[in-house]
């Protein structure tokens, strides 16, 4: 029995068909922003279709998002502030809460845009200031890197040689003059 070759492409081009629109139902899944936090994050500074994020457009947002926190207008938020904003939070996809870590007791817009920041940066994998949606879907979204230690600081007193038991190292010792 004979199989034409046509028959066969056919039968070929059936798995890669299957396989082409697995992906765009996979994309469609995982972009999905109650499951993703990345997409949680950046999808109210999207302006495309597709998911994207513009680096300006989220500062931009960031700095409106403050500023709607910030009743009182003082440049800061309180307690109260973040006490309301947590609870409008309560209802998104983004349920984690702001934490106020200054010893001020208030939060800069640093702070508040951190989670964003953060985010974006995680995302947008070429760095070229565009988080695309299929940056955005397959970003692992992880805490912060650690931040590299301080060098150790010098004593402050003068180390003392090991021959010769004097400040500085000078006295009899082993040295040659």
């Amino acid at each position: 029995m004979s199989v034409r070759p046509s028959v066969l492409l056919l039968l070929a081009a059936i798995p890669l068909a299957a396989c082409a629109s697995k992906g765009q139902g996979e994309l469609a899944r995982t972009y999905d922003p109650a499951s993703n936090p990345a997409a949680c994050l950046l999808k109210p500074f999207s302006r495309s279709a597709d998911g994207s994020v513009v680096k300006a457009d989220m500062e931009a947002g960031i700095s409106a998002g403050f500023a709607a926190a910030d009743l009182n207008h003082d440049g800061g938020l309180d307690y109260e502030e973040l006490n309301a904003l947590n609870t409008a939070h309560a209802s998104s996809c983004d349920q984690t809460n702001w934490i106020n870590y200054d010893p001020s007791g208030r939060m800069g817009i640093d702070q508040y845009g951190a989670r964003y920041r953060t985010a974006f940066e995680q995302s947008d994998a070429n760095m070229d200031g565009i988080a695309t949606g299929q940056e955005i879907i397959v970003s692992k979204r992880q805490p912060p890197k650690a931040k590299r230690k301080a060098p150790a600081e010098e004593p402050s007193e003068p180390r003392q040689s090991p021959q010769s038991g004097y400040p500085g190292g000078t006295g009899m010792g082993n040295s040659p003059y």
